[in-house]
C-alpha cells in the first residue's frame, strides 16, 4: 500500500537493493526492500528554494543531443537518471488511450515489474493501478538550447494526483486545469525536469528512452538593477 504520508523533498532513510544487473544494468536502478520510515528532515522552499537548488542541480543538462550521447548503453558510465533545463515549454499535451491496447499491456506490465522486482502480492503496485486508471497519456513538448523541439511522455505522480483531484468537476475541467498549471502557470516558473529511462526501451537502446518522472519549478530569481553610470550606485 503505497505511503502518502511521504513528504516531498524529504530525506529518509531506506533499506536497498541493486537490481539483477542481468536484467536491468542502469547504475540508478534500485528497488526497496522496506517502505521508508519517517522523514528525518524536510527541505523547505526558503531563500527561493535555495536548499533544494544545491541538490538537485548539481548536473544539470540542456541540449537533449548531449543527453541522448550520455545514456548510451554503449558508454562503460551511461546514465539512465538526469535533471534537464528545457529552453521554452512549446505545448502540455493530454492524448486519450486506446483501453483496449492498455488492457493488453497489462500482462506484459506484470512480467517486466516482475523482472524488476517491484510485483507485490503478484499484482500491480497502486502506482500502476492509479496509471492505469487515468483515461489520457501527458506530454510535454519543449525546446532545447539549440532550439530542436521535442515531445516527452510525463509519468509525474504528481500530474496524475492532480487530475484524480480535479476529476470530480468533469474530464474537461480537469483537464483545463492541468494544463494551466503545467504550461501557463510553469512558463512562469523556474522549470526543470527530473528525467528517467524506461527499461526495456533504454536496453534494446532506443532512440529516446527517457520519460519526465518529475518537474522541478523553483521561482524565477530576479536580479538586482545596478546603475553603472552613477558614483557610489
Amino acid at each position: 500500500m503505497l505511503d502518502t504520508r511521504i513528504q516531498k523533498y524529504g530525506w529518509y532513510i531506506l533499506d536497498i537493493e541493486p537490481r539483477d544487473r542481468n536484467k536491468d544494468n542502469r547504475k540508478e536502478s534500485y528497488y526497496c526492500i522496506s517502505p521508508p520510515e519517517e522523514c528525518i528532515e524536510h527541505i523547505g522552499p526558503d531563500n527561493n528554494w535555495k536548499a533544494r537548488k544545491e541538490i538537485c542541480l548539481k548536473n544539470v543538462f540542456y541540449n537533449f543531443k548531449n543527453l541522448e550521447t550520455a545514456s548510451d548503453t554503449q558508454r562503460k558510465d551511461f546514465i539512465s537518471l538526469a535533471t534537464f533545463k528545457p529552453k521554452e515549454l512549446v505545448d502540455f499535451i493530454a492524448e486519450p488511450k486506446d483501453c483496449q491496447k492498455e488492457e493488453s499491456k497489462k500482462e506484459e506490465i506484470l512480467n517486466n515489474l516482475r523482472m524488476q522486482g517491484d510485483l507485490i502480492n503478484q499484482d500491480i503496485p497502486e502506482y500502476w493501478e492509479m496509471a492505469q486508471s487515468i483515461p489520457f497519456t501527458f506530454y510535454y513538448k519543449f525546446k532545447d538550447d539549440s532550439g530542436e523541439i521535442y515531445k516527452l511522455m510525463i509519468e509525474d505522480w504528481e500530474v496524475m494526483m492532480l487530475y484524480r483531484n480535479c476529476i470530480k468537476h468533469g474530464k474537461e475541467k480537469a483537464l483545463h486545469d492541468i494544463k494551466k498549471k503545467y504550461l501557463e502557470d510553469f512558463r512562469k516558473r523556474d522549470i526543470y525536469f527530473f528525467l528517467g529511462t524506461r527499461r526495456k526501451a533504454h536496453i534494446r537502446r532506443w532512440k529516446n528512452p527517457f520519460s519526465i518522472i518529475g518537474v522541478f519549478y523553483p521561482p524565477i530569481e530576479i536580479q538586482p538593477e545596478f546603475d553603472f553610470t552613477t558614483p557610489g550606485k
